[in-house]
C-alpha cells in the first residue's frame, strides 16, 4: 500500500480490485484498526480474569464484555470486519486489500472466542493463518503500516493461558512411556469405581453411576481449590451417584489437588471424631 504496489493491494476508498465500486472506506478503516489494537496491547488489564466477577465462566464472560464494549473502538472495528467477512467469505483477493480483509478476519477470533463449540475456533485460526501465509506472506506485510502483527498479539492475549506463562518451560519434561502410564492411571480410577463384592441391583447402580473427569494446567493452577469445593459441595448434594476424577497436568495443580484432599481428609477425621 506505500509504494503503490498490487502485491497485496491498493486499498483504495470504495473500490474493489477492478476498480469497480465496493462498499469499504479501506483509509478509514486502517486507522481505527490501528487505535484499537494499539490501545489493548498497552493496556493488558482489560484481558485479565478478575476473581470478582464469580466463577470462572462467568469471569470470561465478562472479559469479553470489557473487551468488546469497553475498549475503544472496539465496537465499530468489529462492525466493520462483520461486513467484510460476509461480503468475502471466498475470492478474498477481490476486495483489493490482501491486509485488510486479514485483519477482518483476525478481529472475528474475539467473536468466535465467546462461544467456541466443537473446537471451531481453532479451525477458524487455522484457516486465518492460511489466508495470511497465501495473501500476506511475511516478507511484504512488514513491509506495510497495517497493524497485523499487533493484532495477532491481540488475539494472543484472548487464549486462556497467559501468553508470557505459556512461553515459560519451566515443567519438566514427561519421561518416556509417560503417557502409557497415565492412561494405565485413570483406568484404574475408572475401575475402582464399582465394587467387585456388589450384588446385581449394587452393580447395575454402579453402572448408571456418573464420572466426571476434569483437569488443569498453567493459568488455571490457581483455580484448582475453589473448583475443588464447589465440585465437592455439588456433588455432595446430588441424588445420583456421582463420582470426580481430577487430574493436575503440571506440578502447581497437583499441589493445589493434593493440599485440597488432606483438607477433606481433615474435616473427615473431625466428623467421625465428632459422631463418636
Amino acid at each position: 500500500p506505500e509504494n503503490s504496489s498490487t502485491r497485496m493491494g491498493a486499498c483504495r476508498p470504495f473500490l474493489n480490485w477492478q476498480s469497480e465500486p465496493d462498499s469499504f472506506d479501506w483509509p478509514r478503516f486502517k486507522p481505527l484498526l490501528t487505535s484499537v489494537v494499539d490501545y489493548s496491547v498497552a493496556h493488558p488489564e482489560f484481558f485479565q480474569l478478575r476473581s470478582e466477577d464469580g466463577p470462572l465462566s462467568r469471569q470470561y464472560n465478562a472479559r469479553w464484555q470489557r473487551v468488546h464494549s469497553t475498549l475503544p473502538g472496539m465496537e465499530e472495528a468489529i462492525a466493520f470486519s462483520d461486513d467484510v467477512v460476509e461480503v468475502y467469505k471466498e475470492h478474498h483477493y477481490r476486495a483489493g486489500c490482501h491486509v485488510g480483509v486479514i485483519a477482518s478476519y483476525l478481529l472475528q477470533v474475539l467473536l468466535l472466542h465467546w462461544r467456541d463449540v466443537q473446537g471451531r475456533l481453532h479451525r477458524y485460526l487455522a484457516s486465518a493463518a492460511q489466508l495470511l501465509n497465501i495473501h500476506a506472506p511475511f516478507p511484504h506485510v512488514a513491509k506495510t503500516d497495517w497493524p497485523v502483527f499487533r493484532l495477532l498479539q491481540f488475539t494472543s492475549f484472548l487464549q486462556r493461558t497467559a501468553p508470557m506463562d505459556a512461553l515459560k518451560l519451566e515443567e519438566p519434561k514427561a519421561p518416556y512411556g509417560a503417557a502409557e502410564h497415565f492412561v494405565a492411571r485413570v483406568a484404574k480410577a475408572l475401575s475402582g469405581l464399582s465394587s467387585p463384592t456388589t450384588t446385581s441391583e449394587e452393580e447395575e447402580e454402579e453402572v448408571s453411576a456418573s464420572v466426571i473427569v476434569t483437569g488443569a494446567w498453567g493459568h488455571f493452577g490457581k483455580y484448582v481449590t475453589a473448583t475443588l469445593q464447589r465440585w465437592r459441595a455439588v456433588l455432595g448434594h446430588s441424588q445420583e451417584p456421582r463420582k470426580l476424577i481430577f487430574l493436575g497436568f503440571d506440578s502447581q495443580s497437583l499441589r493445589a489437588c493434593q493440599d485440597e484432599e488432606k483438607n477433606v481428609e481433615k474435616t473427615q477425621k473431625k466428623k467421625n471424631l465428632k459422631q463418636r
